[in-house]
């Protein structure tokens, strides 16, 4: 059964790959309320001592938000990537090399879904981080943009705040790019639903 070793080459790299995916996942989760934490109480701090500090320190969650936003869209980015190769790479191969799930007792590999199968195959997606995300930010972001406006104008700050933000939303549908070649792989052949549909 393991005459090359190819089973256990297949298996070891989709554990590890779960493993580096699952921890990325982790620090995303850390990053997320390191960022909820630092920004609210930045925005609370600066707005009880206003009067002590330049109008222009109001800007400063609304940045750091953003930046954190950076981070966090470059790991949800290599989530999305590890699970795309583990679809529609290493759950093929496992499929072949394994047998799976008729080897298990199932007759059909409908009955048993891989995970990251499960995940495209069907409608499991959600857009309440992305809510909840670019929710905070703009509510910074708009909280900078009233203070500094009742003191001073300056279209300055205005400016590279708006772009900033643009790049923020920009960056989170970036991992989505994913998401769109779904359908590109299955008519090349990477998935498999619309061929076991049609049989």
């Amino acid at each position: 059964m393991y005459d090359n070793g190819k089973e256990f080459k297949v298996f070891d790299l989709f554990i590890e790959l779960r493993k580096e995916l699952v921890e990325s996942q982790k620090i995303r989760s850390q990053i997320i309320g390191f960022k909820i934490t630092f920004v609210s109480a930045a925005a609370a701090f600066i707005g009880v001592l206003q009067a002590s500090f330049s109008p222009y320190t109001l800007c400063v969650p609304a940045f750091a938000a953003i930046f954190f936003d950076f981070l966090i869209n470059s790991y949800s980015f290599s989530i999305k990537r590890l699970g795309y190769y583990i679809r529609y790479y290493l759950e093929p191969s496992l499929h072949e090399v394994y047998r799976w799930p008729e080897k298990a007792g199932y007759k059909t590999d409908q009955e048993f879904v891989l995970w990251e199968r499960f995940l495209t195959a069907y409608n499991t997606s959600q857009r309440l981080a992305f809510i909840g995300n670019i929710g905070i930010t703009s509510v910074v972001s708009l909280i900078a943009v009233i203070g500094l406006w009742n003191v001073m104008y300056n279209w300055y700050v205005y400016t590279l705040l708006l772009i900033f933000l643009i790049l923020d939303i920009i960056g989170f549908a970036g991992p989505n790019r994913f998401n769109k070649d779904v359908e590109k792989r299955r008519e090349i052949g990477g998935g498999d639903e619309k061929k076991k549909t049609a049989e």
